[in-house]
């Protein structure tokens, strides 16, 4: 992820306006009444006019109340301000959570806040969407969430990088949407340093601090209608040896951070974790920033091996639990950490005493923890500082008989991993608050689905998070953002249905999106979809967003001279390295990296992966069991569908084929390239073996260049989490290419 909007303006601001953006965030788009439901006994039907009124006329109040109006008219109700039958919203009846009362002339959602009279709604909304038509279980219900707090990021195409928060770049319909997921809690990322206003740190002090200030506040202010807050993933300054700070005031020089190897920066330093003043500026930057923009709900505290950094944190040439810093070397790691977050989180608390610090420790056993669940920091965390930890991250399982590294999120992997329960039991011990992260049904294997249609499987990681009853969840990181789909449904009732199960929830989830008639079928295919990811043996074929696990069906066979360059078509700007350069520096924005695998030697990320043969065998029954569910959902004629079940269909379909097509692909890149390695290189000698499966290939990418006009969303060029080609310009590129070589 990029650490700021500031070079990226243009880009960010077409996204947000883009027309298939914003019908994706009209979250009625597909509601209408269904066949010809009829109420059951115990049932009511909203019939006729109908009134929908605010008991207090607040803001979040008037709101839902719009929505519920847009609503009931699509389920063909009749809204009239006069009509005695009447729905009623109430904020401040309840101590917690939601009741709802349905009767013949009444309804009524009563909340403890905003967040809670949304989900009271949306819990509505939902049954009758489940009902076919405007038809209600008559009698009461309360419900109570299973955590207080669910962080979503942005909706897809809005901005989540600090400090263009405007209307323009993050607009209240992605308010409204995580509403209606059942959050309430939006994350927003980047560099801090744009709020240091008037600290004790002259150099960092930023002229447009106060403006970037007013826009946080603005952004929390426009959100508190839809009972969501704003929490900030803080990144700290990386800065040149030759700083002008570090001229004036050498101490506040940190530990020299690692260099990745092809950036040309120049050495760049953090602020030292052990200097009174450097940790004084963190204080004067938090305080001021929650001082000012008080409705925001708190900060996130990525001190593992990113974002916040401290001396510990990719200190060059050091060992786990050293650091070249010659202020901090020779001090425990956990003990100079847990004051840094002490000194951050007093300064936020003195600020406001209800926001809330996390402290994540992301990656931390492989760039400063010397034991692998952070036990020894957990015992230190000061008592405002709550521990964010990921549900699956850092397991090992099996999978064709091999070793998989769930080293980063799993679309796969639907258990909690050995290190969150070691985690979880240390922070019941020691008092602490316990925030989960996990994926709404999104991983790195399949990194660029908006979601995997594995909805069964994800649905079990919730149960998962349940299990370990955390204070709070953070359900997804920035890779796609929020995307009003199947799997954000699921998300809502694991945080909402006191009776949750995975069985249960995918089913009810069906029936909202495409009806009881339809719904068995949709789930038959989740579960080949559940499977087909259950047999993916890599968390990604290369590095981040490279390969065909990434690219999909566009993904090329590399046909070209072996001592040729990639094509450009298959190139793009891998954001996430922008870790690795000066804080503001523009140095990677019109970088060119290569997105393909070429060599199987890219498998290999840890060592510990199976043989080239185990991971075709494998990827070749993830590919056989995603074919059958793309044949579950090929056989549903879309075309007879009402128009609001027919878009919803179409969207599973192009997932479903998609996600097929990507095994095919990826199951043909590698054997391509393992038999050009098995034969040095002489594809001569094996040129009836590749032609084979070349065609085999020029075939699948054929077939799939339909999936982009059918689901242009799936396009990898409206990405804003990585710069990415045209899926189109690289479908049509890989097929010139396959058709030469075939030839």
């Amino acid at each position: 992820m990029l650490h700021n909007s500031l070079m990226r303006r243009d880009l960010l601001l077409a996204m947000n306006a883009n027309a298939l953006v914003l019908h994706r965030r009209e979250l009625h788009r597909n509601v209408a009444r269904r066949g010809k439901a009829k109420p059951a006994a115990g049932e009511i039907e909203m019939t006729g006019a109908w009134s929908v009124r605010t008991a207090r006329d607040g803001e979040a109040e008037r709101a839902v109340a719009d929505d519920a109006a847009d609503f009931l008219q699509r389920m063909e109700v009749t809204i009239d301000p006069a009509a005695p039958r009447q729905v009623l919203l109430e904020i401040g009846s309840e101590d917690k959570g939601f009741r709802c009362v349905v009767a013949g002339d009444r309804v009524e959602v009563h909340a403890a806040d905003a967040g809670a009279l949304w989900a009271g709604w949306v819990h509505l909304e939902n049954a009758m969407r489940a009902a076919d038509g405007a038809i209600l279980p008559a009698g009461e219900l309360r419900r109570r969430p299973a955590w207080e707090v669910q962080i979503a990021p942005p909706t897809w195409g809005a901005n989540y990088s600090v400090p263009d928060l405007s209307d323009e770049f993050l607009g209240d319909d992605t308010f409204r949407s995580l509403a209606h997921a059942g959050a309430n809690g939006l994350f927003v990322y980047g560099d801090f340093l744009l709020y240091a206003q008037d600290t004790r740190l002259a150099e960092l002090n930023r002229e447009d601090a106060a403006k970037n200030i007013a826009t946080m506040w603005d952004a929390s202010e426009r959100a508190m209608p839809f009972g969501v807050k704003l929490y900030f993933v803080a990144v700290s300054p990386k800065l040149p040896a030759d700083h002008p700070l570090f001229k004036r005031l050498p101490e506040t020089r940190g530990a020299q951070l690692a260099h990745h190897p092809g950036s040309a920066a120049p050495p760049l330093h953090c602020l030292c974790s052990s200097s009174a003043d450097a940790l004084g500026f963190h204080a004067d930057v938090f305080a001021n920033l929650f001082k000012q923009a008080p409705l925001l709900g708190g900060v996130i505290l990525i001190i593992g091996g990113e974002s916040y950094y401290h001396c510990f944190m990719r200190a060059g040439g050091s060992k786990l639990g050293h650091t070249n810093c010659p202020h901090c070397e020779g001090k425990l790691s956990e003990d100079v950490i847990a004051n840094f977050l002490k000194i951050t989180a007093d300064a936020v608390t003195s600020a406001n005493a209800r926001a809330k610090v996390m402290a994540w420790p992301y990656s931390a056993q492989y760039f400063w923890s010397d034991e692998p669940n952070q036990l020894k920091l957990i015992e230190r965390l000061p008592a405002n500082v709550a521990l964010l930890s990921e549900i699956d991250k850092d397991q090992t399982v099996l999978r064709g008989g091999y070793p998989k590294r769930i080293w980063d999120y799993s679309v796969d992997y639907d258990d909690h991993s050995d290190r969150i329960v070691a985690q979880s039991l240390a922070c019941r011990e020691n008092e602490r608050d316990l925030f989960i992260k996990t994926e709404t049904s999104h991983g790195i294997e399949l990194l660029h689905l908006p979601y995997v249609p594995a909805i069964g499987r994800s649905a079990k990681q919730w149960q998962s998070v349940r299990a370990l009853r955390p204070r709070g969840v953070l359900q997804r990181w920035g890779f796609i953002g929020m995307f009003d789909s199947a799997a954000e449904r699921i998300g809502y009732l694991a945080r909402w249905d006191p009776n949750f199960a995975p069985e249960s929830a995918t089913l009810a989830v069906a029936r909202q999106l495409f009806g009881g008639e339809l719904a068995p079928q949709i789930v038959a295919a989740w579960k080949h979809f559940d499977d087909a990811v259950h047999h993916i043996p890599l968390l990604t074929t290369g590095a981040y967003y490279t390969g065909p696990a990434f690219l999909g069906p566009c993904h090329p066979l590399p046909v070209w001279d072996p001592k040729a360059q990639v094509p450009d078509a298959f190139k793009g700007n891998l954001y996430y390295l922008a870790e690795s350069e000066a804080t503001f520096s523009s140095a990677r924005k019109n970088a060119k990296d290569d997105l393909t695998l070429t060599s199987t030697k890219q498998l290999g990320l840890f060592g510990d992966e199976g043989p080239i043969a185990a991971v075709i065998s494998e990827f070749s029954l993830a590919r056989d069991a995603a074919r059958a569910g793309h044949e579950v959902l090929a056989k549903i004629d879309a075309p007879a569908q009402p128009p609001t079940v027919r878009e919803e269909v179409i969207e599973q379909q192009a997932l479903g084929e998609y996600l097929y097509r990507t095994f095919v692909a990826t199951v043909n890149t590698i054997r391509f390239i393992r038999a050009v390695e098995v034969a040095k290189g002489d594809r001569q000698s094996i040129r009836a073996q590749l032609v084979e499966i070349a065609s085999d290939e020029l075939a699948n990418a054929r077939a799939a260049r339909r999936i982009y006009d059918a689901a242009p969303w799936l396009n990898h060029k409206l990405r804003l989490d990585v710069g990415a080609p045209d899926s189109l310009a690289m479908i049509e590129e890989k097929v010139r290419l396959l058709e030469a070589f075939v030839s």
